[in-house]
């Protein structure tokens, strides 16, 4: 059975060390969460890459083994407010090792990604980095794999790779790529891992415990590493990442895309419709003073972020990119009538756009993949058009609307297709900011 450890690994950075580390390095929650989520999956295909050369086994070697860490000298240095400069002297080396050449472009990208400062960038990579190295040697010791295993485990994450690459983040073209995933060819929005961070639950009991436990067992693991000091440097491999051998992994990932499963937080309710998890709550102050509470993982809220946003660019060459999906409209079944519950979502979207009359978005209508290809098509164009039309009944200018079109059981966002929960969240309406 496959081992998602990009999965597990997102899970240990919680919003416990969200909320610490945002206080730590002066910058907010959301910009952490964001920044996490460029980074995880940044290290992954690095190390995916390494699993396929001999550079591998000089990473972990600079990884301590799991005793002699001082918890209480991590939580003074990095949370408390203690100089960090230590700590990302210290791991240059391994993150030189990790991603050559592409480490400044890559600060950079996760940078204007994020919103976070290129300093705090560069101090979650000097921690997060050490940290999953420490996570998957324990990993190896406690479950007693060979080199050889390791290996295979780590080659084994491509087919999670590209749903844990976030919504808007282009690794491929931070790594130099031209093209990263399933995006490539697949005109529907995937999953983005940032909701992954945002949406946890609020960590209540002895399940937040264990989690923030063995976080700080990963932290202080970390702190033996710095206490090393650089007399390890020789030993670091620093060979760069080369492009040829980078652009099979990404091959890889989209031979697996269909294979991949989905990382979307939510539930199924009574009627069938995916209840997607809209995260801790926020509030969005439009300019005509309007207050909106939504969620962080909402559809409210990535799109005012992408329009009020200066570092968000538009794609204009890849129309597969930053489609994100209505979270709270549904359908009478079979029909393209919306149900009452929806109108509170499209109302707030419709405000948004009033608010920024410079914005037009697409909208995109999508089916599961059951009943006859050709009427799934119709009625996903009828919903996408319905949902268009009520955002201009709701005070939407008709340029706002670039374009309202149903794409039937294409481009399903849970590529397997074959669960009732993977269906739920393929009948879907999405959008796409086109302008702002």
């Amino acid at each position: 059975m496959s081992i998602n450890l990009i999965k597990q690994v997102t899970d240990l950075f919680g919003n416990e060390f969200v909320s610490k580390s945002a206080t730590a390095l002066g910058e907010s929650e959301v910009g952490i969460s964001k920044g996490l989520g460029a980074v995880i999956p940044s290290v992954f295909a690095a190390l995916t890459q390494k699993s396929s050369t001999s550079g591998l086994a000089s990473l972990f070697n600079l990884i301590p083994g799991e005793n002699g860490f001082d918890l209480s000298a991590f939580l003074s240095s990095f949370f408390g407010g203690g100089d960090n400069t230590s700590l990302i002297n210290k791991s240059a080396p391994l993150l030189t090792s990790l991603f050559g050449d592409k480490l400044g472009g890559l600060t950079s990208a996760i940078s204007g990604f994020s919103g976070l400062k290129g300093a705090s960038v560069t101090t979650l990579l000097a921690s997060v980095v050490p940290s999953i190295l420490a996570f998957i040697k324990k990993f190896k010791n406690d479950n007693n794999y060979t080199d050889a295993q390791v290996q295979g485990l780590l080659l084994d994450q491509k087919q999670y790779l590209n749903n844990a690459i976030p919504t808007g983040f282009n690794l491929s073209n931070v790594l130099g790529l031209a093209a990263t995933g399933a995006a490539a060819s697949s005109a529907a929005p995937r999953p983005t891992s940032t909701s992954s961070y945002s949406s946890q639950s609020d960590n209540k009991g002895g399940s937040s415990l264990w989690i923030w436990l063995l976080l700080l067992v990963l932290a202080g693991l970390l702190i033996w590493y710095f206490s090393k000091g650089c007399k390890d440097k020789d030993v670091v491999d620093t060979t760069v990442v080369a492009s040829d051998t980078l652009n099979k992994t990404v091959a890889d990932v989209q031979e697996n895309v269909s294979e991949a499963a989905t990382t979307v937080m939510g539930k199924l309710d009574s009627f069938g419709n995916w209840i997607a998890d809209w995260g801790n709550e926020t509030t969005i102050k439009l300019p005509d003073g309007t207050e909106l509470k939504v969620g962080e993982n909402s559809t409210e809220y990535k799109l005012y972020k992408f329009i009020t946003d200066d570092n968000f660019k538009i794609d204009e060459v890849d129309k597969t990119k930053n489609w994100v999906s209505f979270d709270r409209v549904y359908f009478e079944t079979g029909k393209a009538v919306l149900t009452q519950e929806s109108q509170k979502q499209v109302k707030n979207i419709a405000l948004i756009l009033k608010n920024f009359p410079n914005a037009s978005i697409n909208i995109g209508g999508y089916t599961d993949n059951t009943g006859s290809a050709d009427v799934n098509k119709r009625v996903s164009d009828e919903r996408a058009k319905a949902v268009a039309k009520e955002l201009q009944n709701l005070g939407a200018a008709a340029n706002q609307i670039a374009e309202a079109v149903g794409y039937g059981p294409e481009h399903p966002v849970c590529p397997a297709n074959d669960t009732k929960e993977c269906q739920a969240q393929n009948r879907r309406v999405d959008l796409k900011l086109v302008a702002k």
